[in-house]
C-alpha cells in the first residue's frame, strides 16, 4: 500500500499577507506535485542509567523530516520552487508546511537539498532538484494512517443517459421490461431511472460490472436508493456477485455463499416515500485480488407479480486494491 500526502505551503512575511503554496498538479506541470515525499519521524529520546545499571529512557517527541523531490523541465516549475527556496533561506519569512492538505501547518526550515541535478542523468531530460524539511517542533506522537475509502458505482446518480430508456454506465436486462428516464420521481437532480417489469417471473435489473476489485478482508458499504409505490407496484431487490468465484452476498450481508441469493428482496414501499437500503459487509480474505465483481438493482423478484421501482444513488464505498492510498489523517 502507498500513501496519498497533500503538500501545501503558507509563505508569511514579516510585512505582508500569507501565500498558500500547493505543491501540485497545476503549480507543478512537469511532474504534477513532487515525484518525491518521505518524511521519516526519530524519536527526540535521552536514555541513562541508575546505580543498579538498569537503562531508563524518556522520550520527548518526534522528529519529523521530509525529503521532497521534484522534476523541472519548464520554468513554471522553476518559479515556483526558487520561490519557496528563497523563503526558505529568508530569515524573516515564516514558512508552514502541511502534508494533510491544509488541514494542519507546521512551521518548518530548511536543512539541505537545493541543488539541481541531472535528470535521469542527462541535463537535456531536465533537472532533478531535491529539498530536505525538517518541522521546528518535536511533535507528540506518530501520524495516524487511515485507508482512503473510494467510490466503486459509476453513474450512481442515473444522470448519465444514452438517450431516455438508456443508461450511459448500466446495462439494462431488455425487453419485455421497460426502463425510463424519470424526471418526476429522483433522489438527486435531474433524473431517477423507472423499472417496470414487463412480465412475471422474467428477470429486471439494471446491473454494472465495477471497474476494479475489491479487497480482500476490506470493509465496504452499499447504499441505493428506491421509490415505488408511485408506480402501483412497490418493491426491489439488490444482488451483488462474485463473478470469479460464482458467490453472492446473502441477506443483510453477512456472509457470501453460492445460489442466486440477494442481499434484500422486499416486496414493500409506500406512495411517495423513498427508502434507503444500506448494509456493511466483508469481502472474504480468501477471495483473489483480480475477483471482478457484478452489482444487480432492479424492482422485487417474484415469479407472481409484476412490480415496479425507481433507483437511485446507487453508491459502494470501500477501500480501492491496486491504486489504494492511505489517507494521512494527522502528521
Amino acid at each position: 500500500m502507498s500513501f496519498r500526502w497533500s503538500v501545501k505551503f503558507r509563505l508569511t512575511p514579516l510585512n505582508g499577507l500569507p501565500k498558500t503554496i500547493a505543491l501540485d498538479a497545476t503549480t507543478l506541470p512537469d511532474c504534477r506535485g513532487p515525484l518525491i515525499i518521505h518524511p521519516t519521524y526519530e524519536p527526540e529520546d535521552d536514555v541513562t542509567e541508575d546505580v543498579l545499571r538498569c537503562m531508563r529512557g524518556r522520550l520527548f517527541g518526534w522528529r519529523c523530516r521530509v525529503e521532497l523531490g521534484f522534476a523541472v523541465k519548464s520554468m513554471q516549475t522553476q518559479a515556483v520552487l526558487a520561490e519557496l527556496r528563497d523563503a526558505l533561506i529568508d530569515q524573516e519569512t515564516r514558512v508552514e508546511m502541511s502534508l494533510d492538505g491544509g488541514a494542519t501547518y507546521r512551521e518548518v526550515l530548511a536543512t539541505g537539498g537545493f541543488s539541481p541535478d541531472r535528470f535521469n542523468g542527462k541535463w537535456t531530460a531536465g533537472a532533478a532538484y531535491a529539498m530536505t524539511i525538517v518541522v521546528k517542533d518535536l511533535l507528540a506522537g506518530l501520524p495516524r494512517i487511515e485507508p482512503n475509502l473510494e467510490e466503486f458505482v459509476l453513474d450512481g446518480a442515473m444522470s448519465e443517459w444514452i438517450d431516455s430508456s438508456h443508461l450511459t454506465r448500466w446495462t439494462w436486462s431488455a425487453s419485455p421490461n421497460t426502463l425510463t428516464r424519470t424526471a418526476t420521481y429522483y433522489r438527486s437532480a435531474p433524473y431517477g431511472a423507472s423499472m417496470v417489469r414487463g412480465a412475471a417471473g422474467v428477470a429486471c435489473q439494471i446491473s454494472q460490472q465495477l471497474e476494479a476489485p475489491l479487497y480482500p478482508g476490506g470493509a465496504y458499504t452499499l447504499s441505493v436508493w428506491f421509490e415505488g409505490g408511485n408506480l402501483g407496484y412497490p418493491g426491489y431487490r439488490v444482488r451483488l456477485q462474485n463473478l470469479t468465484g460464482a458467490t453472492y452476498l446473502q441477506s443483510g450481508g453477512a456472509s457470501w455463499g453460492a445460489g442466486t441469493a440477494y442481499c434484500i428482496n422486499a416486496n414493500a414501499g409506500t406512495a411517495g416515500v423513498w427508502y434507503n437500503y444500506v448494509i456493511t459487509f466483508t469481502v472474504p480474505s480468501t477471495y483473489g485480488i483480480a475477483d471482478r465483481y457484478l452489482l444487480e438493482v432492479g424492482p422485487f423478484a417474484d415469479a407472481s407479480i409484476i412490480p415496479a421501482v425507481v433507483a437511485d444513488e446507487v453508491s459502494l464505498i470501500g477501500p480501492r486494491l491496486f491504486d489504494a492510498q492511505g489517507e494521512v489523517v494527522t502528521w
